[in-house]
């Protein structure tokens, strides 16, 4: 005869059955938690899609119940339910590899223990239960509500442990650092640029910016004190573009390598070292794209806007093909329009094109390449009245029978 405690019994069995299977598939292997952790199985089954997905776990599939423990919003749920998801995700989040699943096992566990800290009622009661009198009052709540924060040191202790190899695990820390708003947003809670979490992640994250940027900085002032820029300068910078990268392009790093680079480009152009200026702004290319592309979205970075235009100028002179020389110069000058040498360039590079829009235009067309060229002429003397090459250009057009 089939009773009432032998149902309870086989879904007990289920549910552990159930967890450990969800474990390796989140955990991707390793090795299973306590058996109380079936718990949170228990508790999704309670549903209609919780109890259909236990069944296809059962099964064999796992998707649906993988799905259902990671909500998307947290804010509404049961806190036992929300209690038993953060020691999962925190659990998945220690043990998985620390990859795109991993990363998301942190954001979940912290959305769920942030969830949890409104729960006042029942952390009060849990406080009790557990810890009773022999902890203050004060103390326990304090306990409970400082989850979150202790997450996030975690997260920080593990990823400056890897900060001197660039290790995944402090890839992954940097990751979670920047997308603490998303979980939060989970959670119901606001998540702008004042929330606590949000605070003490930029801080933690920077933290971890600095450690794995430290041997760069070292490589960059031992090849100062070696004087004349050269081959160390060019691999000092080449590990901080790397750095960089590994960062997910961190806003800071661009500023700190802009400042830098500067006056070694300088003393590279003022000695033309043009060879190694060239190996220069190809190493950082990308950096001073990226920040230039910041500078038309930011109105903060105005201050790097004529660091950047100076680079790209640089980059303008260095280029051998004509017409992406002006592109690149006109680049500069939309970033910063007042800057003297970005003007000079430009101005110089149009009425260079002038010349050669009358000198290659056939003997019937070249009244209207003077009319292009004027176009051109006139442009540059408003960028920088008086270069020979544009009074050179204006003599060429007047040749051709059309006022400069």
């Amino acid at each position: 005869m089939w009773r009432p405690d032998d149902q309870q019994l086989l879904e007990r069995l289920e549910e552990r059955t159930v967890m450990r299977a969800l474990w390796r598939r989140m955990s991707r292997g390793a090795p299973p938690p306590s058996e109380r952790a079936a718990g949170l199985v228990h508790l999704l089954r309670q549903t209609d899609e919780g109890a259909r997905a236990v069944e296809q776990a059962l099964e064999g599939e796992l998707e649906l119940l993988v799905a259902l423990t990671r909500p998307r919003r947290y804010d509404g749920l049961r806190p036992t339910l929300i209690h038993h998801l953060a020691l999962w995700h925190h659990a998945v989040a220690h043990t998985a590899p620390p990859d795109a699943e991993a990363e998301e096992a942190w954001l979940h566990a912290l959305a769920a223990w942030t969830a949890l800290a409104t729960e006042a009622t029942y952390l009060r009661a849990l406080a009790e239960a557990v810890a009773g009198d022999a902890v203050p009052s004060t103390d326990r709540e304090t306990v409970a509500l400082g989850a979150p924060s202790r997450l996030l040191a975690e997260l920080e202790a593990l990823g400056l442990e890897g900060a001197p190899t660039l290790s995944n695990t402090t890839a992954l820390a940097l990751r979670v650092f920047a997308r603490v708003p998303e979980a939060l947003a989970r959670c119901g809670t606001t998540h702008d640029a004042s929330h606590p979490l949000v605070r003490e992640a930029r801080r933690r994250r920077r933290t971890l910016v600095d450690a794995v940027m430290e041997p760069v900085h070292h490589a960059l002032e031992e090849a100062q004190s070696k004087g004349q820029p050269g081959e160390p300068h060019l691999a000092a910078f080449a590990s901080a573009v790397r750095v960089w990268r590994f960062t997910a392009h961190d806003l800071e790093l661009e500023r700190f390598v802009l400042d830098q680079v500067l006056p070694i480009a300088w003393e590279l152009y003022n000695h033309k070292h043009w060879s190694l200026l060239r190996r220069l702004d190809q190493t950082l290319a990308a950096v001073v794209d990226a920040l230039a592309n910041r500078l038309g979205q930011d109105p903060e970075l105005v201050a790097y806007a004529s660091r950047v235009a100076q680079m790209l100028v640089f980059r303008a002179e260095l280029e051998g093909r004509f017409e992406t020389q002006l592109e690149i110069a006109e680049r500069a000058l939309a970033l910063c329009d007042t800057h003297r040498n970005g003007r000079l360039v430009c101005a110089d590079l149009l009425s260079e094109r002038a010349m050669r829009r009358i000198e290659t235009a056939p003997l019937w067309d070249r009244k209207r390449a003077a009319l292009e060229a004027r176009v051109d002429t006139r442009r540059a003397e408003s960028l920088f009245p008086g270069l020979d090459r544009t009074k050179r250009a204006k003599e060429a057009i007047a040749r051709e029978g059309v006022e400069p």
